[in-house]
């Protein structure tokens, strides 16, 4: 139940001092001007006295506070203040003296205005599931993303139990943010859990990697085989990074970047097998040619995912049979993968010092901090992992 009482607001220090009206609402308080302005000796803390005019604004005051707790009263037994924080409900309160209808802001301007936050395929993704929720029926308000929304939806969801998960943490990831902003107290992910099936390993093996960079390829093809062991050797970089690199990113002899995904700055040491494979695919704009070449990186990126799938795929002539290609399922991300496969168990590099090439936090702050200061470390385990794919020392 939320309270109202009169409170002088001493905290400016400078008398007079504004009389306002405490709202308390589930431990949260709010204060509403009262445009009254007090000296101390003018408030008993029930009514104004030894004022002039002391028995009028007593008057206005014990109406305009009945009024103000009618309002409230109705809210309540109306479902209106479900899930608000006493903020929203102050604010509700001031345009309905000003005789104006509040508009909250709808899960979809919201939804809107969060996309604005995200980049390249993220922003794609997250664009995805804003289509499903869509033509499922958008909820209007967080009031309205409830439990019984959230599992209507997943069962609508006619996909993997894996591809229902990203859009179901998208939204999540939406009500987060909306709780950070104020805009909600609502969260049905308290309740509601997200299912998950393990997924096969989307790594290739030390001899797998070894058996794709020397298969005989067509020429469309090496373009993209280079592409995919170059991302190996630059620790597993994501392709978005790596098309969207350019010349001033390579300082004394290091490629420095923000990662786009967690926004956090890396740095790999170029070795010369790099720059070997960089100046065969040198771009104009960029380190490379890809964002030359095609319209952006994603486009680029199915393309050659699809080329990568096609190595080894033989049709014989004269009949139907086709000679299944080595890795029909690959993809860009494998590079990633392959690369903490190849360290952790064919080079025998540790997990944390894996995970700081790979850019993750680990839960170890004080670990990443020294190995990123100490950068000898991560690069003669990078070294380590190069001379194992490219010489399988």
């Amino acid at each position: 139940m939320i309270t109202t009482k009169f409170y002088l607001d001493t905290r400016s220090g400078a008398a007079p001092y504004p009389l306002k009206l405490r709202l308390t609402y589930q431990r949260q308080t709010a204060y509403l001007s009262m445009g009254i302005q007090l000296m101390p000796e003018q408030w008993n803390g029930i009514q104004v006295v030894k004022h002039p005019r002391a028995a009028m604004l007593n008057n206005q005051l014990i109406a305009r506070k009945a009024e103000i707790d009618c309002l409230l009263y109705d809210w309540q037994r109306e479902g209106k203040l479900n899930g608000r924080k006493v903020a929203e409900i102050k604010s509700m309160l001031e345009c309905a003296e000003r005789g104006e209808e509040q508009r909250e802001m709808t899960v979809e301007e919201h939804y809107n205005k969060f996309l604005e936050t995200k980049k390249g395929r993220t922003r794609e993704i997250y664009r995805e599931t804003l289509k499903k929720m869509l033509t499922y029926g958008m909820p209007r308000t967080y009031n309205d993303l409830n439990i019984d929304w959230l599992r209507g939806f997943e069962g609508w969801l006619d996909m993997s139990v894996n591809a229902r998960a990203i859009h179901l943490r998208n939204i999540r990831a939406l009500v987060n943010d909306a709780i950070d902003n104020e805009l909600t107290t609502s969260y049905p992910f308290r309740k509601f859990k997200i299912k998950h099936e393990e997924t096969r390993k989307r790594a290739l093996s030390l001899e797998q990697v070894h058996m794709l960079r020397d298969w005989p390829v067509e020429e469309y093809q090496k373009g993209y085989r280079d592409i995919f062991i170059l991302m190996i050797l630059m620790r597993g970089i994501n392709i978005g990074d790596l098309a969207l690199l350019k010349e001033d990113n390579i300082v004394d002899g290091r490629i420095n970047y923000r990662r786009q995904k967690t926004h956090e700055l890396y740095s790999i040491k170029v070795e010369p097998e790099m720059m070997e494979i960089i100046n065969r695919y040198r771009g104009k704009e960029y380190l490379l040619d890809i964002c030359d070449r095609y319209a952006d990186y994603g486009d680029y990126m199915r393309r050659m995912n699809k080329g990568l799938r096609k190595i080894g795929e033989l049709k014989m002539k004269g009949c139907k049979k086709i000679i299944k290609p080595l890795f029909p399922d690959i993809t860009t991300y494998w590079a990633r993968h392959s690369y903490a496969t190849i360290g952790m168990y064919d080079c025998g590099v540790s997990i944390d010092i894996i995970g700081d090439l790979l850019g993750h936090s680990n839960g170890m702050p004080v670990t990443n901090i020294y190995i990123r200061k100490n950068e000898r470390v991560a690069d003669e385990a990078a070294r380590k992992i190069i001379d194992k794919v490219l010489y399988g020392k």
